[in-house]
């Protein structure tokens, strides 16, 4: 039970290195113990990847459903060295239950991709 008002919450999630992830899609989970809304996505990047496509996905596990206003966010847009922040679906698709997992995928075609610099900011208000 929350007791007061909810308060926004987030963590920075930075994305893996390495060499081995270019060609590929990567995908993290993450979950909260109690219900939650996602209340704003950002992402930060040092060094624009140029190179073949490079995109971004949110899904909300338990809807299926993009948790982005289009089924994805093309990276290769982004500018260096600044805070970008994502439009968001509807307001059901946006909605964790508790335990519920939220899907970032980060797919590149750039055989060279490492996701160095990548800092994803999922921000978070329970409900």
């Amino acid at each position: 039970m929350i007791v007061g008002t909810p308060q926004s919450f987030y963590t920075p999630f930075y994305w893996p290195e390495g060499a081995t992830q270019g060609g590929n899609t990567i995908e993290e989970f993450v979950g909260c113990p109690v219900g939650v809304r996602l209340a704003g996505f950002e992402v930060y990047i040092d060094v624009v990847n140029t190179v073949g496509a490079s995109t971004l996905v949110l899904t909300n596990v338990g809807t299926t459903n993009t948790m982005l206003s289009a089924a994805s966010f093309d990276l290769t847009g982004l500018a260096a060295d600044t805070m970008t922040t994502m439009t968001l679906a509807t307001e059901a698709d946006l909605r964790l239950a508790a335990n519920g997992l939220m899907k970032i995928g980060v797919t590149s075609s750039d055989a060279g991709y490492d996701g160095s610099g990548l800092i994803l900011y999922p921000h978070f208000l329970a409900v």
